[in-house]
């Protein structure tokens, strides 16, 4: 079972920053990671007391396996955007599965209406697999630098909550568990009472 429990800085910051600085995962990322465990610790706190940021440390069967994060893009629209990675290559084939959860939390325990994801151009398999889950290409920029001074596009795609919870999609039913982030603003701010 694939659960979201909630990020503890000073026992996650070591798995995520071996994480993050994987040539798998710097090879899809934006920016470039130099982070030290300790630098990791310092902005996983940060992020946890962030008003418009709320973050989890993906599991299976209480393994930690990756790391799911959003922020709110505007809550005149109830938009919020959002990133993940698997970090433990043994469990690359539940990127789906993960994606379909967080959805799941998302459009049921929250009243947000859109979902928005940037996807760096060159990288195939999740811009597929989201389209596949129903977003929409919202825009594509392109001439995108990265850390690695690779140039590239970056499309930006969006999934509505009708499209997500539609009766034609199955995973739209599927279940989820997730720790409650009880100390973030943001949460609280978007959760419904269901």
């Amino acid at each position: 079972m694939i659960t979201f429990r909630s990020v503890v800085p000073s026992r996650d910051s070591q798995n995520i920053n071996t994480w993050r600085s994987d040539s798998r995962i710097a090879n899809v990322s934006r920016t470039k990671f130099t982070n030290t465990v300790k630098q990791q610790e310092e902005y996983l706190e940060r992020k946890s007391n962030d008003v418009n940021w709320v973050h989890w440390i993906i599991c299976v069967n209480n393994k930690d396996i990756g790391y799911v994060n959003f922020s709110m893009l505007l809550r005149s629209t109830s938009a919020i955007s959002w990133g993940f990675y698997i970090g433990d290559d043994d469990y690359l084939g539940l990127g789906a599965v993960v994606a379909a959860s967080f959805y799941n939390l998302i459009f049921s325990k929250t009243n947000v209406l859109v979902i928005q994801a940037e996807v760096l151009g060159h990288n195939h398999r999740v811009r597929d697999m989201h389209l596949k889950m129903g977003y929409v290409i919202k825009r594509v920029h392109l001439n995108i630098e990265t850390h690695n001074m690779r140039s590239t596009s970056e499309v930006e795609m969006l999934l509505e909550k009708d499209t997500w919870k539609s009766p034609r999609n199955p995973l739209g039913r599927m279940s989820f568990s997730f720790e409650t982030p009880i100390h973030s603003q943001l949460w609280k701010s978007i959760a419904t009472d269901d």
